[in-house]
């Protein structure tokens, strides 16, 4: 249930922090390092994510706008994600997808302070650094460092319909390719 009405049922509280995952899913591609569909305060920092053939990590999921994610106080910093979305396409080192119950403003998800290299892309749609899939909301995108990304997609694709209510703020990226 992403969003249970009781609260004893809810994900919260979560840290993820000094991780090694390297060469997950070889063979099911599909399948990311780390996949969060709901939780609160769930901080995601200081691991190393490496060789997926798709995105590395997931964030949320669903399109549908009726319903927001109970996705709140992300920390998702200070990482080193490489080598990502290497078989597969339409996904990101860093992928989100779906409204979340957060505000950019106020009380934003933080993807933040994150080191990418090499995403790759091969089928597709052609991978990406950071993702922000239809319906993605509530993100701050800050102090990023994106580098050798080899598709021509922009390194922070903003696609379909929906995603509001996001920022990006002092990203460095060291290809042409921008925030589509």
């Amino acid at each position: 249930d992403a969003n249970p009405y009781d609260v004893r049922r809810r994900i919260s509280d979560i840290k993820i922090n000094n991780n090694y995952v390297n060469n997950i899913a070889t063979e099911y591609y599909s399948s990311c390092a780390l996949a969060l569909g709901t939780g609160q305060n769930v901080e995601i920092t200081h691991n190393e994510f490496a060789n997926t053939p798709y995105s590395a990590v997931h964030i949320s999921w669903g399109w549908d706008s009726s319903y927001k994610r109970n996705i709140t106080g992300l920390n998702l910093s200070q990482n080193y994600i490489h080598d990502a979305v290497s078989l597969l396409g339409d996904g990101g080192a860093i992928y989100t997808t779906g409204y979340t119950l957060a505000d950019s403003e106020t009380n934003p998800n933080l993807i933040s302070k994150n080191f990418i290299e090499r995403v790759n892309g091969r089928i597709l749609f052609a991978g990406a650094a950071i993702y922000l899939d239809t319906g993605s909301s509530g993100y701050l995108v800050s102090q990023n460092v994106i580098d050798l990304c080899e598709n021509n997609s922009a390194w922070i694709p903003r696609w379909g319909n929906g995603n509001s209510a996001n920022r990006f703020e002092n990203n460095f990226v060291s290809t042409e390719n921008g925030v589509s």
